[in-house]
């Protein structure tokens, strides 16, 4: 795998056939305003690790301040275990044993998301299986959080120069076909819709998958902010870390395409 992979998205399935041209905007600077809104929410709610870990990717990609960028302090102790295996992430390796990463599955079922994500994060020391490629179709068609992580694991496995033959539902087309299909869904219930998958969907779809995103989808992106800065994971919550740095990170893809790309975890 090359970064050929994520150029391919672009270049083989345009934006024509799926954003409509009425499609609204955001206001001019309204998308600015949020991620500055969003940003101070995230500095003021540092208890989600996740959210920490993915703020830390968009400093470094996106030059924000210094101060946003990983503290090595665990907030938990469930940080700390997390950390043994996540903290490659954040330069902070603690050199975990194969069996840490997670099993793939021996028959044809859909592999689990955190063990996708943990040996792409690690393939440089513990090689990938040959049909990596195949568990990753399977986890991009097993549902909507699936989808985005295996997006996520692509990724990893490309910055660690890791090769992996893509088939089926893995390949670039085929993720970005899949991801626009997310972010373009038409509301639901707002009672039960997640929405922090579609945030996760608009932010792999600009970054990763290197596809522009319908103007609609973000300026709903921006509507759905809540006034303490921070977005909701689903209508009936309140604002929380998680929804909140995807929705910053899709809104920071979105106002400064081309941006160099930088890996998603540190070396």
């Amino acid at each position: 795998m090359t970064a050929r992979w994520i150029a391919a998205s672009a270049l083989v399935v345009g934006i024509a056939a799926w954003a409509r041209p009425d499609d609204p905007a955001p206001e001019p600077g309204a998308a600015e305003t949020a991620i500055a809104r969003g940003l101070a929410y995230l500095r003021g709610d540092p208890s989600d690790l996740s959210a920490r870990i993915v703020l830390d990717y968009l400093q470094r990609k996106y030059a924000l301040p210094a101060d946003l960028a990983y503290d090595a302090t665990p907030r938990t102790d469930e940080d700390d275990r997390k950390l043994r295996v996540w903290g490659r992430f954040v330069g902070t390796d603690q050199h975990p044993e194969q069996a840490a990463l997670g099993r793939f599955p021996d028959d044809s079922a859909t592999p689990a998301i955190e063990a996708m994500v943990m040996h792409a994060l690690y393939c440089d020391r513990f090689a990938l299986p040959a049909a990596y490629g195949e568990l990753i179709a399977r986890l991009a068609v097993a549902g909507d959080y699936e989808l985005t992580h295996a997006v996520l694991a692509m990724k990893l496995a490309e910055d660690r120069g890791c090769a992996v033959r893509v088939q089926g539902a893995a390949r670039p087309a085929d993720l970005a076909r899949q991801t626009r299909a997310l972010v373009s869904r038409a509301p639901g219930d707002p009672r039960f819709e997640p929405l922090d998958v579609r945030y996760e969907a608009l932010a792999v779809l600009e970054d990763f998958l290197a596809d522009r995103s319908p103007p609609g989808a973000i300026a709903r992106l921006v509507a759905e902010q809540q006034p303490d800065g921070g977005w909701r994971p689903s209508a009936d919550q309140p604002s929380a870390p998680h929804p909140t740095v995807m929705a910053v990170w899709a809104l920071l893809a979105w106002t400064r395409p081309g941006v160099p790309e930088v890996a998603f975890a540190r070396p």
